[in-house]
């Protein structure tokens, strides 16, 4: 994928599978790979490709995270996400996320993840929240949590 990556400098869209991460070589940098992207479909699992992505003016993400254990270790792993995202932040405006995999958190996890993705993308207009979750969330706890930033 790589060399075809360097001969491509005009991609502004681009979309992978988790199968396809860059690998750096010593004297190839890939830091001038992909400077027109605006829009792009990766992996949180492909983390070369995800932070070469993430280092670019975005103004859609769609962000798939595979992850099979719920709880702390997601959680850390998405907070790195976001942190990886922050040279995007400024122009990201749609943000669709995608978690792969079992899921079961009580509703105020889901309420601090929303909080986090309005903390580390605040110049959002559009969020999807992953397809695979199920969310019941009252909303009276959504109003208490002052999430109306997220969903403006």
């Amino acid at each position: 994928m790589l060399p075809f990556l360097r001969e491509q400098s005009q991609i502004q869209h681009l979309g992978t599978g988790m199968e396809y991460d860059l690998t750096e070589e010593p004297g190839n940098a890939i830091d001038n790979l992909l400077p027109q992207v605006s829009v792009a479909s990766v992996w949180y699992e492909t983390p070369v490709l995800f932070k070469l992505v993430a280092s670019r003016p975005l103004q859609r993400l769609k962000l798939f995270m595979s992850l099979t254990q719920p709880g702390d270790y997601w959680h850390s792993d998405f907070l790195n996400a976001l942190q990886i995202l922050a040279p995007a932040s400024a122009t990201l405006t749609h943000f669709y996320y995608v978690h792969w995999g079992p899921f079961d958190a009580d509703e105020a996890y889901h309420v601090d993840t929303l909080k986090n993705i309005a903390r580390g993308l605040p110049n959002l207009k559009f969020l999807r929240y992953s397809d695979q979750i199920v969310l019941n969330v009252s909303i009276s706890f959504l109003i208490e949590a002052s999430l109306t930033r997220v969903f403006e």
